[in-house]
């Protein structure tokens, strides 16, 4: 069924990409691509927000037998890890429509940089299919610590994608993916500091 086929999609992309990559595809359209990478994301945080809760009401439970008279502290955790994981439907809200807006954005970003310098040998449709599929491991972000280390997973999965899917080297396939990245989070950073700057400047005393 469409679950099967959805689960060994992800262990092909996150195992085999090259072959994933490299595999034709029929269909002229990134729709599906695009879904899968959405569901990915959407999946991954909802049992974030589930996963999380059950861990604060467990520490909560262990608290107030441990720690004496934690029962406060622990029922507060209890009661608020119930309260984060009853938020997971909040994910199918919130979840897919920031997965698409972060595979458009990467998707565009990354041909982009290819086209100006001329190293396209796939259309926009099959940028964003690669990019699209490099979500597969954020469906484990609930796993602990397994979030930041799927981060980097992904980017790697994208920068095998965007090689394999333009012929390109993996250096330019690298650029692709990173250099607009580390352009967008220095310009948010150097804006942040910029506005905690004009606070402190406003607010010093003279």
């Amino acid at each position: 069924g469409n679950w099967k086929s959805y689960w060994s999609t992800v262990r092909l992309a996150m195992h085999e990409p090259k072959r994933l990559y490299r595999t034709p595809t029929t269909d002229p359209s990134s729709f599906s691509a695009v879904a899968h990478g959405v569901l990915s994301s959407t999946i991954g945080l909802m049992l974030t927000y589930v996963v999380t809760g059950l861990l604060m009401a467990l520490g909560g439970g262990v608290a107030a037998v441990v720690i004496p008279d934690g029962e406060a502290i622990g029922g507060f955790l209890g009661l608020y890890g119930c309260f984060f994981a009853g938020l997971s439907p909040l994910a199918l809200l919130i979840g897919p429509p920031n997965a698409l807006l972060n595979i458009v954005i990467a998707g565009a970003c990354a041909h982009a940089f290819l086209a100006v310098f001329k190293r396209t040998r796939g259309s926009f449709e099959d940028t964003l299919r690669a990019v699209s599929y490099a979500n597969a491991p954020y469906v484990w972000s609930f796993v602990p610590l397994a979030g930041f280390f799927g981060l980097f997973w992904m980017l790697t999965l994208e920068t095998i994608g965007v090689r394999e899917t333009h012929r390109c080297s993996t250096e330019w396939a690298l650029g692709a993916t990173l250099i607009y990245r580390v352009v967008l989070f220095g310009g948010a950073f150097l804006a942040y500091a910029l506005i905690f700057a004009m606070a402190f400047l406003t607010t010093a005393p003279r």
